[in-house]
């Protein structure tokens, strides 16, 4: 949601508790609009009668901006849903409070999927949502499916009122509202068990008054505003996520054609790689290759992911392309020399990949690879060269920098090169065409 008006409170009550500075070092908080190469997600925090934050709405935020700039909501939910899951993960950016998720008509009414799972998520109902029978019936499979609901800048009128069974959370806006507006509404909601919500608070006066209604929950200026989140990122080509989703809906859906859709394209493949805990339920995964991955979210929560990429707008930087041929060659020479150091082709290929990182992102290696889901093998290969695993993966840089691989001798390391070579070529050009 664009927040209106301006600041009139002193910009935090006393005691108030900040949200804790526990983001990554690849994540910035932005004072001023980042750079245009980074990809951006808006939060602003919730919080209880103690002032303790218990959620944040997540926002959209495009490149260049510190406020949101909304012509297709649809568009720019599933690009706060992408950045969320796929880009930053959904524990970087609420831990381990709730995450309240904007959702306009087409994802209430069925017609776009939603992949992730409703733990600690809320789903707001945006104030201009038709109650039709469409979305009440769509509300209600969600309902069943675990989802919790929260009424966005509610008003009272025979349109709205079915909603409110629905609903876990109703957000008033204490700042167009009247106090006699505001009382008349709390009366109202009384009867039925959701948990108030004063939104755009502004004032010590505004923060009084709705505890002296019994509100649970605060949010606006006074309180804290809304921060953007920064971090740079590969951007999934669509034609790769079309290529993907043609294997994906196919009646002969195979695991190998799906991993090789992915594959195919870096950006594709860490997203697909960091989506894993976003469909975990909580429970931190690990898993060491893309065919892992694959397996574990399986055709359905795949297609919605691939659906909300190709929706999502592409604002993510295209600075490191010249380095997404080096990638792809280091992955598939080290998935052909895979036998040679006796580890699975599908995990070197992953171990490959995930080691070109700072190549492709501009950051440090343990950095980038911190918020990824690897098991302990892949990990130590990539970043300490340990284990067998790591020692063919240091050989295939010895090769890149013209140094003699420990492992490998040149006479084989050189053919592998060059057909790893030709494989990345070939792909590339397909991505092209």
């Amino acid at each position: 949601m664009v927040r209106r008006g301006r600041v009139r409170g002193p910009g935090l009550v006393p005691g108030a508790r900040r949200p804790a500075d526990d983001l990554p070092p690849s994540v910035a908080r932005a004072a001023s609009p980042p750079a245009d190469d980074s990809i951006h997600l808006g939060r602003q925090p919730v919080f209880d009668v103690d002032l303790t934050v218990v959620g944040y709405e997540l926002l959209f935020r495009s490149a260049g901006s510190t406020s949101a700039q909304i012509s297709d909501p649809e568009q720019a939910t599933a690009d706060v849903m992408v950045k969320t899951f796929t880009d930053f993960g959904l524990e970087t950016v609420v831990g381990s409070k709730l995450a309240f998720v904007n959702l306009p008509r087409g994802f209430l009414t069925g017609n776009k999927l939603l992949p992730f799972p409703p733990q600690g998520v809320v789903l707001e109902v945006l104030e201009d949502v038709v109650a039709d029978r469409q979305v009440l019936e769509g509300m209600r499979q969600l309902r069943a499916a675990g989802y919790r609901f929260a009424l966005d800048d509610f008003v009272w009128s025979d349109a709205t009122e079915p909603l409110i069974e629905l609903c876990d959370y109703v957000k008033i806006d204490v700042l167009v509202s009247t106090p006699a507006e505001v009382t008349d509404l709390v009366r109202r909601l009384r009867p039925y068990d959701v948990h108030l919500l004063a939104e755009k608070v502004e004032t010590e006066e505004q923060f009084q008054f709705c505890r002296s209604l019994s509100f649970e929950l605060f949010q606006g200026y006074l309180l804290s505003r809304p921060t953007v989140l920064t971090r740079r990122s590969l951007d999934s080509t669509r034609l790769a996520c079309l290529r993907l989703l043609a294997v994906l809906a196919s009646e002969e859906f195979n695991v190998a054609d799906a991993e090789a859709a992915i594959r195919s394209d870096p950006g594709l493949t860490f997203r697909i790689l960091r989506t894993v805990n976003s469909a975990s339920s909580g429970l931190r995964r690990t898993i060491s290759s893309v065919r892992e991955a694959v397996i574990l979210l399986g055709p359905r929560a795949l297609i919605g992911w691939v659906l909300l990429m190709s929706m999502s707008g592409a604002d993510a930087g295209s600075g490191a392309a010249v380095n997404v041929d080096v990638a792809l060659t280091r992955a598939r020479m080290c998935e052909l020399l895979a036998a040679r150091a006796d580890v699975s082709a599908d995990v070197a290929f992953t171990a490959g990949l995930v080691s070109s990182l700072d190549l492709l992102l501009g950051m440090p290696l343990d950095e980038a690879v911190s918020d990824l889901p690897l098991d302990a093998e892949v990990c130590a290969a990539v970043l300490e060269h340990r284990g067998p695993l790591g020692v063919l993966l240091a050989d295939v840089l010895a090769y890149e920098n013209s140094t003699q691989p420990q492992l490998l001798g040149i006479g084989e390391a050189r053919p592998a090169y060059l057909a790893a070579l030709t494989w990345t070529r070939t792909v590339l050009a397909r991505a092209e065409e």
